[in-house]
């Protein structure tokens, strides 16, 4: 079973540090978002990033340096970031999951069935 973690853990992003880092010019140690290829300057801007998981936790993936990429916070966060599309994806995998391992679900609305009427004699 894997341990719960925390989104951006230290873990996570020691793994991503030292798989994606390069050395730049001056002999500081960038890296690069995957999202829109900006630099992100480890030192100076270490809250300014995140360890992004390709295939999410939870769908399965793991903390390995193919599966975590960095991220800067301006593409990961906000209503149309990665991160907004991944909580979407995955409340529609469970929607979809609930749905047909246990059945059809309860509307929270009643339901309206009609009776026929008997004719008045």
């Amino acid at each position: 079973m894997i341990p719960i973690q925390n989104r951006d853990s230290y873990r996570a992003r020691r793994i991503c540090f030292d798989a994606h880092k390069w050395l730049g010019p001056l002999g500081r140690w960038f890296l690069t978002c995957h999202v829109c290829k900006g630099h992100i300057d480890a030192l100076y801007e270490s809250k300014k990033w995140r360890a992004d998981h390709i295939r999410r936790r939870a769908e399965g993936g793991l903390d390995t340096p193919e599966n975590l990429w960095p991220i800067c916070i301006d593409c990961d966060s906000g209503t149309d970031g990665k991160a907004a599309q991944d909580n979407k994806d995955i409340a529609k995998g469970k929607r979809v999951s609930a749905k047909h391992f246990l059945g059809r679900t309860q509307s929270k609305w009643p339901s309206r069935k009609f009776s026929k009427r008997e004719p008045i004699e």
